[in-house]
């Protein structure tokens, strides 16, 4: 038998002691797993525990875990607001109206746009940890076994070593003690032998042993070119906690030889403001990572471990998706093996239930209560300039990480993004102010200082001021999911309102219609063509009455009335939203049927774009659907259609949520299918497009919320049991998924049909339940659970 059936023939469960808390009761283990070595960062493993963040390379006989800390950003907010730019907006206004829309482009080009680039989310640094003699330590890269529990965010890399023994190493990131917890064991005699130390790519900054136990790594984020003055500074300390051995710090390492089992702990404090990020803190800080070390130090490697997992477990636990059992012969196989297998076209649906909670595993891991929001990596990024800085994209990606979280109950994890849209009003109203406006604006990115400027060099990419409002839309949809009326008063309202009085200033009749719609805007990222008088076809990227902005401000003064209609708030200003959103317009509909992106009949230059910025009434937002808008909603599926299947990894998402809206569960099971087959990496991360590795994270939650999407919606103000399903997934069930109205639901169904449903109540409030054409009023009190069979429709 050689080495790598050996380490295969191990289950890694077995590895645990007895001490250690073993995975939640769902019907089957989710895992990742490698049957080698990762060779690249995109190969790596995740931990998060919101906070702090590990990418584990599983390495022998040096092991590189690659870290973050979600607070890390280079660079100083940049907070440049073009003043007077209302006379900017009256002349491309007029200039639309005559149809020369390339003049008003390159106005905003001019006038508008704000050239500069933000600052980028960074890694914290590497840890090495170099094994040295014993040469019989050493060993062939097939004897590693790679795997991430889903349930409980333990990595757990089991090396089989020439000599017949094995090396185990277990790691987690703790949401209990804030920290990073490593445990590494041998089963050789002659122990552990091995060098610790700490580096920043590209920079000189290394770890400095301040005692024979202990490292400190601290610096300041910066680009390797650019030493800008202002970045975070971070403080980390790094710990190792052995059983026999010795341990010795020597310089810039720790050298630890022959323990028969060791723990590192890793804690790390950063001078980030959570009160206000533009203003770092200046004293004190550094006690938070000596505090916590010194409480997770007095823990036992169990005790660290059960907490964490439980913690994680709480979370994962609530919510179960089955579609049937894949073969033992396919589970076995490691997860790039199964990939592939997908890609050939075999199919695997434990696969595809593992990878729905992956997107839940990750935003549970990259979002928590008091952390920061999960950005375009989530909390996992590797450079000092990162792609698209690892930043707020508010287009659609910040949005999609966490259209999961209220369906896919994981309300809490929301939180981050709803305290980063009251940071955002601070630079948000002085943006409104800059563009002549009232309330609250912000355009299409931030950083971690939260600044709202319209950043991007061309008018496609920053020419909409309403990007923010679309964010802003989440804030409605906790409530709805949570029915949390002290946050809904406190905490939203406020947010709502200035962004309802930015729609109500911004709107403008347009003569041509007599209805209102937005300033001059642009679809995002897309570009259209025209005819000039002269006969010249000319491209443009700006117009007016986009469908993109006249379904956000139907959302936000919607969004507004529903919550001043709840909190019993009647004044002035609610009634001039009623009758504002009485005349605002609605996206058009063109010749061939479909909605005109831009507002007019122009030539689309990109006809398949990634974007679906024109139908974003259908979903994410509830302005488009088959009851209350069928013109809209039949020229929605025809935009949908011409889009076409494929794209970027994040728009494949979009369109598997835009199919369950339009109830087409076949095609969004073929656009599920295709993302996992052709836009994810060997670890589950998802990738931008099929022969990249270049990693967002937007479409693994995109994913999960998509399948949440074919099995349960509640937008109408109903329960809509199985709305599109797949006709493959004959037999299934899932469990702890949630609806609006504050409902829990569990449903199983046998040949494509329902079985039964149990719902229970969070807030006893009225409960309507739609099964295909049927539609059924049940009173569920408070906290109570009702059972509905099939029988009863």
């Amino acid at each position: 038998m050689n080495i790598a059936i050996l380490c295969c023939a191990i289950s890694i469960g077995s590895l645990c002691t007895g001490e250690e808390l073993q995975p939640a009761p769902w019907k089957q283990r989710h895992t990742v797993l490698s049957h080698t070595p990762a060779k690249e960062w995109s190969e790596a493993l995740p931990v998060g525990n919101g906070r702090l963040g590990a990418m584990v390379f599983g390495s022998y006989p040096k092991e590189h875990i690659q870290l973050n800390e979600d607070t890390i950003w280079a660079q100083a907010p940049i907070n440049r607001h073009k003043p007077g730019t209302e006379s900017s907006y009256d002349k491309m206004w007029n200039l639309c109206l005559k149809g020369d829309y390339r003049a008003a482009h390159e106005i905003m080009e001019k006038e508008v746009i704000v050239r500069g680039r933000q600052g980028s989310y960074q890694t914290l640094g590497d840890l090495w940890i170099t094994h040295v003699e014993p040469a019989s330590q050493h060993t062939l890269t097939e004897g590693t076994l790679r795997e991430l529990d889903l349930n409980t965010g333990l990595i757990t890399v089991n090396q089989a070593l020439q000599g017949g023994g094995s090396l185990i190493q277990k790691i987690v990131s703790s949401p209990v003690d804030d920290c990073i917890a490593i445990e590494i064991r041998s089963t050789e005699k002659k122990g552990l032998n091995f060098d610790l130390s700490m580096t920043r790519p590209e920079l000189e900054t290394r770890g400095k042993a301040r005692s024979d136990h202990e490292l400190v790594f601290e610096g300041r984020a910066q680009y390797a070119k650019e030493p800008y003055q202002f970045g975070t500074s971070f403080y980390t300390l790094i710990k190792v906690v052995p059983e026999g051995g010795v341990v010795r710090g020597v310089d810039d390492h720790l050298e630890i030889r022959g323990a028969q089992s060791v723990v590192i702990l890793i804690t790390c404090a950063t001078d980030y403001n959570r009160k206000s990020p533009r203003e770092p803190l200046s004293d004190g800080w550094k006690t938070r990572a000596e505090d916590d070390l010194a409480a997770v130090a007095a823990k036992s490697w169990d005790s660290i471990y059960n907490e964490s997992a439980s913690s994680l477990s709480a979370l994962m636990a609530r919510c179960e998706f089955d579609i049937g059992d894949s073969p033992e012969a396919i589970t076995a196989l490691s997860t790039p093996e199964r990939i592939k297998r997908l890609k050939d076209g075999h199919a695997d649906p434990d696969l595809l239930e593992t990878y729905f909670q992956f997107g839940r595993y990750l935003l549970a891991c990259s979002s928590r209560p008091g952390t920061m929001p999960a950005n375009l990596q989530g909390i996992w990024a590797h450079k000092l300039l990162n792609p698209w800085g690892a930043d707020f994209h508010f287009d659609v990606n910040v949005q999609m990480n966490y259209w999961p979280a209220e369906v896919c109950n994981l309300s809490e994890c929301h939180r981050p993004m709803l305290w980063m849209l009251d940071k955002l009003r601070d630079e948000g109203r002085v943006m409104a102010e800059s563009l002549g406006a009232e309330g609250v604006c912000s355009a299409i990115t931030a950083d971690g200082w939260f600044g709202a400027a319209s950043l991007p060099r061309r008018p496609r990419w920053g020419g909409s001021m309403v990007n923010g409002h679309w964010a802003m839309s989440h804030l409605m949809e906790h409530y709805r999911f949570t029915q949390d009326s002290d946050y809904l008063k406190n905490d939203a309202f406020p947010v709502l309102k200035e962004a309802a009085e930015f729609a109500v200033s911004w709107l403008k009749e347009d003569p041509r219609t007599g209805k209102l719609v937005g300033r001059v805007s642009c679809s995002p990222e897309n570009t259209f063509s025209y005819k000039t008088e002269t006969g010249e076809e000319v491209e443009a990227e700006v117009a007016i009455g986009t469908a993109y902005d006249l379904s956000i401000f139907w959302q936000s003064l919607t969004d507004y009335l529903e919550a001043a209609a709840i909190l019993g708030v009647e004044d002035a200003f609610t009634t001039e939203v009623e009758k504002v959103l009485k005349n605002l317009e609605e996206p058009r509909i063109g010749a061939d049927g479909s909605i005109l992106e831009w507002g007019v009949e122009v030539t689309e230059t990109q006809p398949y774009h990634r974007h679906l910025s024109h139908i974003i009434g259908l979903y994410p937002l509830s302005q488009i659907t088959a009851k209350r808008t069928p013109e809209l909603y039949e020229a929605a599926e025809k935009s949908f259609l011409k889009r076409g299947d494929y794209g970027t990894g994040w728009s494949g998402a979009w369109k598997v949520s835009c199919a369950a809206r339009l109830y087409d569960g076949n095609k969004a099971r073929f656009l599920l299918s295709n993302l996992l087959a052709q836009n994810t990496m060997d670890n589950l991360f998802s990738k931008i497009k099929p022969k990249g590795v270049l990693f967002q994270i937007d479409a693994n939650f995109g994913f999960t919320a998509g399948v949440a999407e074919l099995l349960i919606q509640s937008h109408e103000g109903e329960i809509h049991l199985l709305p599109a399903l797949p006709d493959d997934w004959k037999n299934g069930s899932f469990k702890g998924l949630k609806a609006r109205g504050g409902f829990v639901v569990d449903v199983s169904w046998k040949d494509g049909e329902l079985e039964q449903a149990a719902i229970t109540s969070l807030a006893g409030t009225p409960c309507k339940v739609r099964y295909g054409s049927e539609v059924k009023s049940f009173e569920i009190k408070q906290n109570a659970k009702r059972t509905i069979q099939r029988s009863e429709f």
